[in-house]
């Protein structure tokens, strides 16, 4: 059978291709950072706690790494499921300033690091 190419001519060789590359998985009940933007809320896991935790200090000293989920910015609503309480008990430390937040307009955020601090003691 004669192929597609003249004598003599070399067949264009093909480069082989790379697999996409895919970025790494999430731990079930987090989400990827998102800059910028009002994008969805986190997501807790099935029972309300967050995926992982804080990991012990390093050997050199140091301070503690910090979690990839540090910087999640939670609602009243997702607080209440992390932290297994009540909303009312939520919203009177909030209100007392016992967990450290912020009002925005008339709804509260929390980042999780610093109430991840608070619940150990640190802040």
């Amino acid at each position: 059978m004669p192929s597609a190419t003249a004598p003599g001519t070399p067949a264009a060789a093909t480069p082989p291709v790379a697999p996409l590359a895919q970025p790494p998985l999430s731990p079930p009940g987090t989400r990827p950072s998102v800059s910028g933007g009002a994008g969805g809320a986190a997501r807790l896991g099935a029972a309300g706690a967050p995926a992982g935790g804080s990991g012990p200090a390093p050997a050199t000293g140091g301070p503690a790494a910090r979690p990839a989920d540090d910087d999640d910015v939670l609602t009243v609503d997702e607080l209440v499921a992390w932290l297994r309480l009540s909303e009312s008990t939520v919203l009177k430390l909030l209100s007392e300033r016992a967990i450290p937040a912020r009002k925005v307009g008339h709804q509260w955020r929390v980042r999780r690091g610093r109430v991840r601090d608070w619940l150990d003691g640190r802040e």
